[in-house]
């Protein structure tokens, strides 16, 4: 059977033009085919994947287009101040949120490294919530709350990143769910800690315990389960859950 060297999709021999990506189909004749394979070629072509340069494409077109929007969204902003000087401190929140907006989308594109991407991504939230508290004329929250919950994602990601190269070639449906939920848990803790230390000036956990708890017991149960299963039930899941 044909199919298409372009996207790889099986076709009819007598199909001339493939109906997913319209790429032409090589016209060969059973003679023609019988010679090709006697010398060990094949005969038709070996399909290219175009999707990594496809999405490339269209992930460029989508960030210069809202890169477009941003600029006019701030000339229309600036010239709303000009004209109207009451809407100065709106227009001022919304040309922040704006150029945030940019450079999240800029990151979440993978235009660079992951670590650099997930480092970019905070520093933007830093820049997000100093710019916002800034404008508020009393600069405090952005420091005493946004700026250690910042650290501490930082600071879980790496954990989360570090565990996952390790856990990624292992059962994936058991391990990455455990790595999540400690995630999850060392995220809550931190953010506890932060809120606790700025209202009663000390670490005091309370709701996070909790989720610290469920998230252990749901860890240590996955894995206690999955490691006391005999090798064919563990082959059983991984064929019907096709992991």
């Amino acid at each position: 059977m044909a199919y298409c060297p372009k996207c790889g999709v099986e076709l009819d021999s007598y199909i001339k033009n493939c109906p997913l990506c319209e790429f032409p189909i090589p016209d060969i004749g059973e003679d023609d085919a019988a010679e090709l394979e006697g010398k060990g070629t094949h005969k038709y072509p070996n399909a290219i994947s175009t999707y990594r340069r496809d999405y490339r494409v269209i992930k460029n077109k989508i960030f210069f287009s809202f890169v477009l929007v941003v600029i006019s969204s701030i000339i229309i902003l600036a010239v709303l101040k000009l004209v109207y000087p009451v809407s100065a401190l709106l227009s001022n929140y919304v040309i922040i949120i704006i150029i945030a907006a940019l450079f999240y989308l800029f990151f979440l594109f993978s235009y660079l490294k992951p670590a650099y991407n997930v480092i970019g991504i905070l520093l933007t939230t830093i820049f997000l919530t100093y710019a916002i508290d800034y404008q508020v004329g009393d600069i405090g929250w952005s420091y005493t709350y946004a700026l250690p919950i910042v650290g501490i994602l930082y600071f879980d990601i790496t954990i989360f990143r570090a565990l996952y190269k390790v856990s990624k070639h292992r059962n994936q449906f058991i391990y990455v769910p455990s790595v999540c939920l400690l995630f999850i848990s060392i995220l809550c803790v931190g953010i506890d800690a932060v809120i606790s230390t700025n209202i009663g000036g000390r670490i005091h956990l309370s709701w996070s315990i909790i989720v610290l708890i469920c998230c252990g017991v749901i860890i240590f149960t996955l894995l206690s389960i999955y490691h006391g299963l005999p090798d064919k039930s563990k082959a059983w899941l991984k064929r019907k859950l096709h992991v």
